[in-house]
Formats: C-alpha cells, structure tokens, sequence
C-alpha cells in the first residue's frame, strides 16, 4: 500500500515514529524516546516500510542506517512536524498569562551576559515562566534545537542548519591589554 491521498486511512502517528527513528537511528532508543515498547516501535516500522513502499533503514552493527529514501524524507518531515506543532499549540503566546517552562541552552558566558537581565525581565512581563537552563557543546545545542529538546541556545555559532531561525543578539569586541615595557613575548 503506498501514500494515497486518502489521510484517512493512514496513521499519522507513524510520522512521528519516523521522525524518531531518523533521529536516534536505533529502535530500542527511538522506542524510549516515543515513549513506546520495543515491539511496538519495530511494528511500526514494519508498517511504515509498506506505507512508504521502502525498507527505510538497514539494520548495522551500531543501530539503524537509513536508506536514501528515508533521508529525503527527514527535513521535510521535520518540518511538517514542526507546522503541527504549532497548529496545536493554539491561541497568539501572551507571556503574562503563560504558565509554561522552556528549555534553554548556553555557555557560562552566556548565563553571565544574558541571563540576569532575561530574569529580570521575565520577572516583570512573565512571572509564570521557568526557564530550565543547561550546558552543551555548540554541536549539542543545534542538534537539541533541531530535535525540539532545547527551545532556545544562546553561543557563538558558525554555520547552522537551514531550519534552525537564530539572530544576533549583540556584537562585542576583545582589547588585549600590556605593559609596553614589558615587551612582547616571542
């Protein structure tokens, strides 16, 4: 059975165990991660290889290598995903009557600039906002936004995903202070 235009008749919930499996390339995590059982998970996948008329992953000594079909699929499913979020999650976000928690990654640096001025204001305009603040490597915290683990990273980054909105949100220059007398070292 491949993709008709029939919705009805398919279970879009598969989209999800896709987009799971794509992600962590491993059944038993991609299960954890849904959270569904194992058997469940490898079901699924059963069902999304006849949907999809594709075996969709190899099975390979360290987990799941996806085939070039399921690759083609994993941007656009991503942002599928990412438009059904939104759909669902409703009205215009008003931070003063939001009673919510977002996932925030940056570097000790970062905490150090932007954060007090970030509480103080979300004290004033969104008083039942949490932030849940951690560390990661740049890499880490463009995979976890990508992935919808973390909602917001604050770094120093290069290149990121086309996907992936960001902003500058100051410039700043260094000044390398020396005693002239002292002579630069060689």
């Amino acid at each position: 059975m491949h993709i008709t235009n029939n919705l009805r008749a398919i279970d879009l919930n598969l989209l999800v165990v896709l987009d799971a499996l794509l992600h962590e390339r491993h059944l038993t995590r991609a299960a954890a991660r849904l959270p569904m059982s194992q058997p469940a998970m490898s079901h699924a996948l059963a069902r999304l290889r006849v949907l999809l008329g594709d075996p969709l992953f190899h099975r390979t000594r360290g987990g799941l290598r996806p085939t070039a079909h399921a690759l083609a699929l994993e941007a656009p499913l991503r942002d599928v995903l990412a438009q059904v979020r939104r759909l669902l999650a409703g009205a215009v976000f008003e931070p003063a009557a939001s009673r919510r928690a977002f996932r925030l990654a940056m570097s000790d640096y970062g905490a150090r600039v932007a954060l007090p001025p970030l509480l103080r204001h979300m004290r004033r305009e969104a008083p039942g906002i949490d932030l849940e603040i951690s560390y990661a490597s740049r890499s880490g915290m463009i995979a976890g936004v990508a992935d919808g683990q973390l909602d917001l990273a604050l770094s120093v980054f290069g290149e990121t995903p086309a996907d992936i909105r960001r902003a500058v949100l100051f410039l700043e220059d260094f000044v390398c202070a020396a005693d002239a007398g002292q002579g630069v070292p060689s």
